[in-house]
């Protein structure tokens, strides 16, 4: 074994290893089939493919590393799932989540149980069919969705892993489907993709593990429970945010939180503060949606409007069109608008 193998051995073990105490830590936090198992799922899948990648662990790890390879071929499913549970506010699980799971059980079964050759084109075609969509989902919500996150943390973390472990993935995913590498530069990349993986792994245990402070002893502040309280100038940033919102700064189409704030005269990173912490929101839209979907129920609800229509309820009230407010409203009541009014006013519905 040269030493470019040995390095990467080494590599990929330190890289299993912290993804596996991850896996652990993710698991114990976590409850039912949440967003932390769901992170322990993906931990665990990344070790197995850490370790399942590298080609000269076949021999030595014997018939375990087919339950390996099939573990971290899952990889980009389990990242999937995560990703989406953590940015995604209202995730549910529906069976088309499923999907990519199945294809690449397929694409595994086809490769390693039937002989290759045109199994393995079918296989490469499978993998990158359902790999690329899955991992441009994350990047879409990591993006796109960024700016209406409401939790800090989780606004860094969406660039932090879903961006990097995201183009990271799909970088893979070319090399290996799409394009063919000579022996030995195959070595050389074996060990890039592992300081890669390594890199990534440090980089979230750094930042997820929080610092040892037990073998600290620290004083509790005198003044800890006055700093948990509102200050005066939060109080009066929040009395001043409601005001606008009882006004009807809500129905303004297209309203961002960066309009928000130069509205209220207030720092943006302030009002995510001030709206996550002092009124409970994780996202900007759930906040406008609490103030619009209360007067569509009024509306809704109002014997005189009875004829008002619902597309039209749905732009006053500031979405851009009746598809957003629709779901919305059927998430917040269990009922589209339509059966909504049906229901409040004990008539026919409206159209």
């Amino acid at each position: 074994m040269n030493l470019t193998v040995l390095n990467e051995a080494a590599t990929r073990g330190g890289a299993a290893s912290v993804l596996m105490i991850l896996s652990i830590l993710f698991f114990r936090s976590g409850k039912g089939f949440g967003v932390e198992r769901l992170g322990a799922l993906f931990s665990f899948s990344a070790a197995a493919y850490t370790i399942s990648s590298a080609n000269f662990q076949w021999e030595a790890t014997g018939a375990i590393i087919l339950v390996l390879h099939y573990f971290g071929m899952l990889t980009p499913v389990f990242f999937w799932w995560f990703c989406t549970a953590l940015f995604d506010d209202d995730f549910k699980w529906y069976l088309w989540r499923f999907i990519p799971l199945g294809a690449l059980t397929i694409a595994f079964y086809m490769l390693f149980l039937k002989p290759t050759g045109v199994r393995e084109y079918f296989h490469n075609i499978l993998i990158f069919g359902s790999t690329l969509p899955m991992l441009l989902h994350v990047l879409w919500l990591a993006l796109v969705h960024r700016n209406e996150d409401l939790v800090e943390q989780r606004r860094a973390f969406r660039l932090a892993i879903a961006v990097l472990v995201g183009v990271t993935g799909i970088v893979i995913t070319l090399f290996e489907t799409m394009v063919v590498v000579p022996r030995s530069v195959g070595e050389i990349l074996n060990l890039i993709q592992a300081g890669t993986i390594f890199s990534m792994t440090m980089g979230m245990a750094i930042w997820i593990i929080p610092p040892v402070t037990v073998l600290k002893q620290t004083k509790t502040p005198s003044n800890a429970t006055a700093q948990a309280q509102p200050t005066s100038e939060n109080s009066a940033s929040l009395t001043h945010l409601k005001e606008f919102m009882a006004d009807g700064t809500y129905r303004r189409e297209g309203l961002t939180i960066g309009v928000l704030a130069e509205m209220v005269a207030l720092p943006e990173h302030r009002l995510r503060w001030i709206i996550n912490q002092e009124l409970g929101f994780r996202n900007f839209n759930a906040f406008l949606n609490s103030y619009r979907l209360a007067e569509a129920k009024e509306i809704l609800s109002d014997p005189a409007q009875a004829r008002r229509q619902i597309t039209q309820i749905a732009l006053d009230l500031g979405y851009g069109s009746i598809g957003p407010f629709n779901r919305a409203f059927k998430s917040e009541t269990e009922m589209t608008p339509t059966e909504f009014r049906k229901s409040a006013l004990n008539g026919p519905s409206s159209p």
